[in-house]
């Protein structure tokens, strides 16, 4: 399909040299051959695809990726979607409104519902060419402390109460009920995690998630492993955008409580002052977190209309 001169591809894996080249040169996406490979041929749900905008001489100017996803509802039921990603132009094209016409090029030739998680300004033209959001995505915060070193010498007796105040609220919320539990960090989740999550969902098997975090290229994330005696008990991805801790999954089947106690005493050592649980369907009131309003939220395209729970470990962010 041809706009403004400018052609709508799908490209192949003998094509990923050119793309990799076009990520290296402007700093985003997957920006060697390899990366690019992992994520679009090796994911454990299912090969993806890449669109390109070009111009006349084969030179990629724009992409949109998608990539097999499976989507969780409030009741733990499965939804196979595909989600955009890796979405980026030039300021060549920015200009050129191709927009909506590459999402429209591109969106029809997948098949089944599509997800996506763009920044406000995607978003809003995303709408305008037919998605819908499917849910906001919220931001629950744990408060840990205030940062001491960093107040004025009038605001330290304050500063000393109010981390006073958080470290009670801790212990209010997240009281030591077994004292049991330990982390331990991984490089990558092992098969025993398959018994304590949930293995007929595949995007909490060991598999994806080594797969979308542990081989990341661009990403340092965090993979922890909770212990209970020696057994596995849970896990938690997250990253660290100091002086915060993000979550991008937090899981345990029968002590989520103490492990999130066991996170949060983490953090308090580190010199994080909050941890952050963005997503969507989950209620961490009761383990102290607050919810702040959605900033952003999970577009779809063809999905049902249903209530559904997931974290950024089903972003791409």
């Amino acid at each position: 399909m041809v706009e403004n001169s400018f052609s709508f591809c799908e490209v192949t894996p003998s094509d990923f040299h050119r793309v990799a080249a076009f990520f290296h040169k402007y700093g985003h996406g997957p920006r060697n051959i390899d990366s690019l490979r992992s994520k679009y041929v090796d994911s454990p749900l299912g090969p993806g695809r890449i669109f390109t905008i070009e111009t006349p001489t084969q030179e990629i100017k724009g992409t949109l990726g998608y990539i097999p996803h499976v989507l969780l509802d409030n009741r733990n039921i499965p939804i196979p979607v595909m989600q955009c990603v890796d979405l980026f132009f030039t300021h060549e094209v920015r200009g050129q409104k191709l927009y909506p016409k590459f999402m429209r090029f591109s969106s029809q030739r997948v098949t089944g519902p599509i997800i996506a998680f763009p920044n406000k300004r995607s978003q809003k033209i995303t709408i305008d060419i037919g998605w819908k959001i499917a849910a906001p995505i919220y931001r629950w915060v744990f408060p840990i402390s205030l940062d001491y070193n960093k107040s004025s010498k009038a605001l330290k007796p304050l500063y000393s109460f109010i981390n006073r105040f958080f470290y009670f609220y801790r212990n209010i919320f997240l009281r030591h009920r077994q004292r049991t539990i330990t982390l331990r960090f991984v490089d990558s989740f092992g098969r025993e995690l398959d018994r304590v999550s949930h293995p007929r969902h595949l995007v909490l098997s060991a598999d994806f998630l080594n797969w979308r975090f542990a081989r990341h290229d661009t990403t340092e994330y965090k993979l922890v492993e909770f212990m209970n005696q020696g057994l596995l008990c849970g896990y938690c991805v997250f990253k660290i955008e100091e002086p915060t801790a993000i979550i991008y999954d937090l899981f345990s089947r029968k002590h989520l409580h103490a492990c999130s106690r066991a996170l949060v005493d983490y953090c308090s050592t580190r010199s994080i002052h909050s941890v952050f649980f963005p997503g969507s369907g989950h209620n961490l009131s009761r383990l102290g977190f607050v919810r702040l309003s959605p900033d952003a939220g999970m577009l779809s395209y063809r999905l049902p209309d249903r209530r559904y729970k997931f974290s950024l470990k089903d972003s791409d962010w």
